[in-house]
C-alpha cells in the first residue's frame, strides 16, 4: 500500500468509496474504487461462502491474534490512531521501552513488574508537581519478530 499525500485540488469520483478519519492534528482521507464488490459472504463465525465460485469455505481461525500478520499489522494501525487522536503537542511526549535482560515469558511477573513500576513513576511525579503521566502499554508478543 502506498502512502501518498495528496493536493487539496484532487477530488475522488462519485463512484469511489470514501472514508475520512480525524485523529488530532491529523486527518485522514482515503479513497478506493471496488469495482467486483464483495467476493465473500459470511455466513457464520467459522463459515463463508465464496459469491465467485460458490464453495462454502472454513475460516482459519489462529489460536491468538499475533497469530496473524494481518491482525498485527491491525492492531497497530489501531494504536497508531489512538496515538494521532490524543498526541497534540509531541513536545510533551516521552517515548520509552521497558526490558529484561533475559526473555520474559511469565505474563503474570511482567503484570506486576510493571505496575510497581508504574506506581512509583507516578510518585515520583507527584512528589516533583509535574503532573501525571498517561500512557500505553504494549507487551510484544513472544517468540515472533514483527
Amino acid at each position: 500500500m502506498n502512502v501518498e499525500r495528496i493536493s487539496e485540488h484532487l477530488r475522488p469520483a462519485p463512484i469511489q468509496y470514501v472514508t475520512v478519519k480525524e485523529m488530532g492534528n491529523i486527518t485522514e482521507v482515503r479513497f478506493m474504487t471496488n469495482e467486483m464488490g464483495a467476493v465473500i459472504q459470511k455466513i457464520d463465525k467459522d463459515r463463508y461462502r465464496n459469491l465467485i465460485t460458490g464453495q462454502v469455505l472454513e475460516y482459519k481461525h489462529g489460536s491468538s491474534r499475533g497469530d496473524s500478520v494481518k491482525n498485527v499489522a491491525q492492531s497497530l494501525k489501531r494504536l497508531r490512531e489512538i496515538i494521532n487522536t490524543n498526541v497534540t503537542d509531541t513536545k510533551k511526549c516521552l517515548w520509552a521501552t521497558l526490558t529484561y535482560a533475559e526473555n520474559m515469558t511469565d505474563h503474570k511477573r511482567l503484570y506486576e513488574d510493571y505496575r510497581k513500576f508504574n506506581m512509583r513513576f507516578q510518585r515520583y511525579l507527584e512528589k516533583n508537581e509535574l503532573g501525571k503521566a498517561e500512557y500505553i502499554a504494549v507487551r510484544r508478543a513472544t517468540g515472533k519478530n514483527y
